[in-house]
């Protein structure tokens, strides 16, 4: 094979040039135009062998260098052929680089250095351009066309940006800054320069504190920010002295950066000196509150609360004991809570007992003009001083309390006892009530049975209804006798037709204690029916679906329980 090789080699040298064209596949590229001629093809071709690479790393010493050193796309293992993207003998023209997804969708991340934020959609040129060459002598060398070319740049901010700095920071942009944004820079922290930020230089503008600059050696935007070679070591050279002077320079020694009205470690005026010491929450307030800017800072009146604060309850306690001082209730720790407890509110014309001990003041003292104070506890409204209302006169449940029985017991509602009647104020589930008072005495059974179990019913509101309830036992039970012994009668002046229950029964249980055959009934019981058991007689009958047992009507003849007449 290698002497074919050879034979037609040395053929082809004999060849004039017109036979080359026939013997070549086609026009080298630009940038290869100098390796025409079949003497030249083993500079990129191997003997025997397609293109490995090897050859075109010969000329190409400087991404050769890259490649040695593991850096860049090229040094990649999937592209070691050469090949695979540079093909040539396409003609002059032919470009040689080829872009298997477009040169615009190229997976920079490849090269080692992925495009991230700002960096992401901009044009190659942006950064591939002779400017940002770091040493564009190396690649004319090399005969490289520095516009064209993608060799020369490094990562450096720099190599592509202006430093914004002019030198007076450390070259890592990324340090303070990201690639999303230069503004603002998120990764910078004040506390570890040499001024840390305290207290209210926290919130100070950059700019307030950093000046420009002008700097005319470069070309364009000549302005910068002044970082380095700020004064900071007195607050003089910021601050304007307001005491002229007269206490030195050393501001820290009395205030501190949080407030400059409040002085530090609690230095401040000391104000027991004078006839009003501060005490609780008096100790806190600005002294501009009291001392108004260019108003005297003596003569104040301060005997009374009243001096300096508004009367929220509005005169209300003008006539009490205290004459409206507010220290009978109140002190300097706070206006809330109050100072006056239940042992105080015993002393009123309304003393607290049972769940009125768990009352909150608000419950009762504060009006809105349409509601009581319970409708209104419970709301997320906050509560002015002003709403507050002591000078109650009502005593009465039904003052604060709504009427739960939806006025059908409003005789017993609104009479002196009112509520008191039936319930206590340590529960209102704890009813003491008389059940006599109604005419229906509870009786036997009657006693345990819960309220519930017979007042079943709603009044139109939605409460229980207590009164209106007929008092008849077909009220509430079901008449097992189907109206065997259903009488007419006159009840509470109406005609109606019932089962009169207690004639037989009573409430202590359901046995029929009360009946006797011998007065109640047609058929006297006597010798061995005396002893007959009632079943004997008296059957159960089933019809539609119930059942019930046939007291009467039954013929009282031998024959309807004995048959007829026995035979001999």
């Amino acid at each position: 094979m290698l002497k074919k090789l050879l034979l037609t080699m040395t053929l082809a040298l004999a060849i004039p040039g017109w036979g080359f064209a026939q013997l070549s596949p086609g026009d080298l590229a630009r940038p290869h135009a100098q390796l025409e001629g079949l003497k030249n093809c083993t500079k990129c071709h191997e003997t025997g062998e397609q293109i490995t690479g090897k050859n075109c790393l010969s000329c190409h010493t400087l991404l050769r260098e890259r490649i040695d050193a593991g850096k860049g796309l090229h040094a990649r293992p999937d592209h070691k052929d050469c090949v695979r993207c540079h093909s040539d003998h396409h003609g002059r023209e032919f470009e040689i680089v080829f872009w298997k997804e477009g040169q615009d969708n190229f997976d920079h991340g490849k090269t080692g250095y992925t495009l991230e934020g700002g960096h992401l959609g901009l044009e190659c040129n942006k950064c591939h351009q002779p400017a940002n060459i770091r040493q564009p002598d190396r690649l004319l060398k090399a005969d490289k066309n520095l516009s064209r070319t993608f060799l020369g740049l490094t990562q450096d901010c720099l190599s592509c940006h202006t430093d914004e700095h002019r030198g007076q920071l450390k070259k890592d942009c990324l340090t303070c800054h990201t690639y999303e944004n230069w503004k603002p820079a998120s990764g910078f922290d004040h506390n570890k320069a040499k001024f840390r930020l305290t207290g209210r230089h926290v919130e100070v503008e950059c700019a307030k504190c950093h000046p420009s600059a002008s700097d005319r050696v470069i070309d364009g935007d000549t302005e910068y920010t002044r970082f380095v070679g700020i004064d900071f070591a007195e607050c003089g050279a910021c601050h304007k002295d307001p005491h002229r002077g007269q206490f030195g320079a050393d501001c820290s020694g009395c205030h501190q950066t949080s407030d400059w009205q409040k002085m530090k470690n609690g230095k401040r005026f000391d104000h027991s000196k004078t006839r009003f010491p501060l005490k609780g929450l008096h100790a806190g307030v600005a002294c501009e509150s009291c001392h108004k800017p260019g108003k005297p800072r003596r003569g104040l009146a301060f005997s009374k609360c009243l001096d300096c604060h508004n009367d929220p309850h509005r005169g209300q306690f003008a006539d009490h004991l205290s004459k409206g001082n507010c220290e009978s209730c109140h002190n300097e720790n706070g206006f809330s809570p109050s100072t006056f407890g239940i042992a105080e509110h015993q002393k009123t014309n309304f003393p607290l007992e049972g769940s009125h001990l768990a009352i909150p003041c608000i419950a009762c003292h504060i009006s809105n003009g349409r509601s009581t104070g319970l409708q209104a506890l419970g709301t997320r409204t906050r509560i002015r001083p002003e709403s507050y209302v002591f000078d109650i006169k009502a005593t009465r449940c039904q003052d604060c309390h709504k009427d739960p029985h939806d006025t059908a017991i409003a005789k017993m509602v609104n009479s002196e006892a009112g509520c008191l009647s039936c319930h206590q104020v340590e529960s209102w589930v704890s009813v003491n009530f008389d059940h006599q008072q109604t005419g229906f005495a509870l009786e036997g059974k009657h006693q345990q049975t819960p309220c519930a179990g017979c007042h079943k019913e709603k009044t139109p509101g939605g409460s229980v209804a207590f009164a209106g309830l007929f008092p008849v036992c077909q009220t509430c039970h079901e008449d097992i006798h189907f109206g065997q012994f259903a009488l007419d009668e006159v009840i509470e002046g109406r005609k109606v037709r019932m089962t009169p229950c207690q004639r037989c029964h009573s409430p202590q249980d359901w046995k029929a204690s009360l009946f006797d055959h011998n007065t109640m009934s047609t058929f006297l019981l006597e010798d061995a029916h005396a002893k007959t058991a009632c079943a004997s007689c008296h059957k159960p009958e089933t019809a539609a679906g119930k059942t019930r047992v046939i007291y009467k009507p039954l013929s009282g003849e031998c024959a309807s329980c004995h048959g007829g007449e026995e035979k001999s």
